[in-house]
């Protein structure tokens, strides 16, 4: 190449070669400077550059830009001192850039990346994320992405949240991860609704959270049988309209668990057993089964003494009906609606010891064929007389004997 090509390549790709993100932004805001002009080898923050979602940085203190009509320049920017590609595209929605030849070794912070990056579906699956410790929404709402990604190393990940949370098309394996460092997976496939691979190999044996990770991942139906989970304490809402899971885990240990608050509430095709699992840490089981219409496994032996809400627990889940009259429910507070429109149940629960409960209304409401007394059952004055006859089809002459006599 002679001199006067090499000052032309030089002035094309390197007229503008930013020291600080500081002088980055004051050239991504001029309209006469394209992506390709500027040298970004010197730039180790990213975050935020290109989002355009406010809501992601109201409360950040930093510059954001819209992306120019010409991103081609993109491609080849030089990224390999990058930290921080937190949000980076964040909102950009008509962003789908060909970036899988970036060096992004040594990124550490990729949180939503390319949440609500609704077009971009192009092949990263090379990309070396070693460095990368939160991977928190990084493809939430990136509707069109699937793309495999099986082959990266998340050995270093801490916190998975919300990963794929509404990215609808992804479906690629990815249970070959090593996730051994992963402490937080909440919603972490929370409306990836076409997500079926098996993640029966994961050791999430660090994980604390696992709330709403499967809720609304209709398509999911994987073994999990081997997960050790006995570090989660919350698994509130975790299958929570995962329609079509029926898998085996009766034998995970949950007894550190202690949020139960709608674990399978529309999980229309769960009917596995569960009776060995120690429940006796948990505190809330509202509208645990609400609406699992298919449950009807024996759980009589469970410790719930330590629950103080049931409310809504059975609602709508017209199969179930199996015995509870052993469990010690004295700690209980809340009842309401707990067994309503579960139209199959008709046991004994006359033995129940009911004296924190402060609210039945609707507890056995269109429970049609409940046809059990309640003799024994001393109800606090402190009812609204009104709202406790919402507990029907019981023997109303013993509701008002119960209430009069207080036992």
């Amino acid at each position: 190449m002679n001199f006067k090509n090499f000052k032309y390549y030089f002035r094309l790709y390197f007229k503008y070669q930013p020291r600080t993100r500081e002088q980055l932004d004051i050239l991504l805001d001029r309209d006469d400077v394209e992506y390709e002009h500027i040298n970004v080898s010197h730039i180790s923050d990213m975050s935020f550059l290109f989002c355009s979602d406010s809501s992601f940085t109201k409360d950040v203190d930093v510059v954001t830009h819209k992306l120019k009509p010409n991103q081609k320049g993109l491609i080849n920017w030089n990224v390999s001192n990058v930290i921080d590609m937190r949000a980076m595209f964040c909102g950009a929605s008509d962003f789908n850039q060909p970036i899988g030849n970036w060096n992004v070794s040594n990124v550490t912070d990729m949180r939503a990346m390319f949440c609500g990056a609704s077009d971009f579906n192009q092949p990263i699956g090379n990309w070396n994320v070693s460095s990368v410790t939160d991977m928190s929404g990084m493809f939430c709402g990136a509707s069109d992405f699937n793309q495999p990604i099986e082959n990266w190393d998340v050995s270093n990940v801490e916190s998975m949240y919300l990963l794929f949370g509404m990215a609808t098309s992804f479906n690629q394996p990815i249970g070959e991860w090593n996730v051994s460092n992963v402490t937080v997976m909440d919603s972490m496939f929370s409306g990836a609704k076409a997500f079926n691979h098996s993640l029966e190999g994961w050791n999430v044996s660090k994980v604390t959270n696992m709330r709403e990770m499967f809720m609304g991942a209709s398509s999911f139906n994987s073994s999990l049988e081997g997960w050790d989970v006995s570090n989660v304490t919350d698994m509130s809402a975790m299958f929570k309209g995962a329609a079509s899971f029926n898998q085996p885990i009766g034998y995970w240990n949950v007894s550190s668990v202690t949020n139960m608050f709608a674990l399978f509430y529309r999980a229309k095709s769960f009917n596995q057993s569960l009776e060995d699992w120690n429940v006796s840490s948990v505190t809330d089981m509202s509208a645990m089964f609400k609406d699992a219409i298919l449950f009807n496994q024996p759980i009589y032996n469970w410790n719930v003494s330590n629950v103080t809400d049931m409310s809504e627990m059975f609602c709508g889940a017209i199969s179930f009906n199996q015995p509870l009259e052993n469990w010690n429910v004295s700690n209980v507070k809340n009842m309401k609606e707990m067994f309503k429109g579960a139209t199959s149940f008709n046991q004994p629960i006359e033995n129940w010891n009911v004296p924190n409960v402060v609210d039945m209304r609707g507890m056995l409401y269109d429970a049609k064929s409940f046809k059990q007394k309640i003799p024994n059952w001393n109800i606090s004055y402190n009812y609204n007389a009104k709202e406790m006859l919402n507990i029907v089809r019981m023997n109303l002459s013993e509701i008002a004997s119960t209430l009069k006599n207080g036992s």
